[in-house]
């Protein structure tokens, strides 16, 4: 309010002398009818600091999520906080196929978690290491740590509801198997 008082103060200061300004209606009015939208417009861009930063923004979310294809079937659905990290997770995201990278986006997206490769039998293999079969190559695991998951009660369960549902796993689930290579299989596996 004080914001809108110093605009509608500087406005009558700047109007021109003379006997049609002197009126008091008439200069409070024109000064008035202004200076609550010159304190919206300085409102604003004193907030672009805020907005031009993609882990704070909210008035320009919707034109960052454009400009980097949000949302689409993995990302960007949900309340701010995860729209905002869907956004991030899409603006560094690397394309790699490496651990790190899969790490990297499971941070970015709020998630603990950690890749497991499923190693199979090979010459210089230590003993009492886990193997698979050879077909396991193109296999790897995602660890999830802490995330809930709905458990099955007798009589708490409503009809249809899927057993053992995973709720938060979803987005991270999508953009790992949107990233990784076409001969892979992922395998989900969640911790408390």
């Amino acid at each position: 309010m004080e914001l809108i008082a110093q605009y509608r103060q500087q406005l009558q200061m700047l109007l021109p002398p003379g006997p049609a300004w002197s009126d008091e209606w008439a200069s409070a009015g024109m000064a008035g009818g202004s200076a609550p939208s010159l304190a919206r417009v300085h409102g604003a861009v004193d907030s672009l600091p805020v907005e031009a930063d993609p882990r704070r923004t909210a008035q320009l979310l919707p034109e960052w999520e454009r400009e980097f294809g949000l949302p689409d079937g993995c990302l960007g659905l949900g309340s701010l906080p995860e729209r905002r990290a869907a956004l991030v997770a899409r603006m560094f995201a690397t394309g790699s196929q490496r651990r790190a990278a899969y790490l990297r986006l499971a941070r970015a997206l709020g998630y603990t978690a950690d890749i497991r490769r499923h190693r199979c039998l090979v010459a210089g293999f230590q003993a009492g290491s886990e193997c698979a079969p050879p077909a396991a190559r193109f296999c790897f695991s995602v660890v999830f740590k802490g995330v809930r998951i709905n458990q099955f009660a007798a009589g708490g369960s409503v009809s249809g509801e899927p057993l053992g549902r995973v709720i938060g796993g979803g987005p991270l689930e999508c953009q790992i198997r949107r990233m990784a290579h076409a001969e892979s299989v992922v395998f989900f596996r969640y911790e408390v």
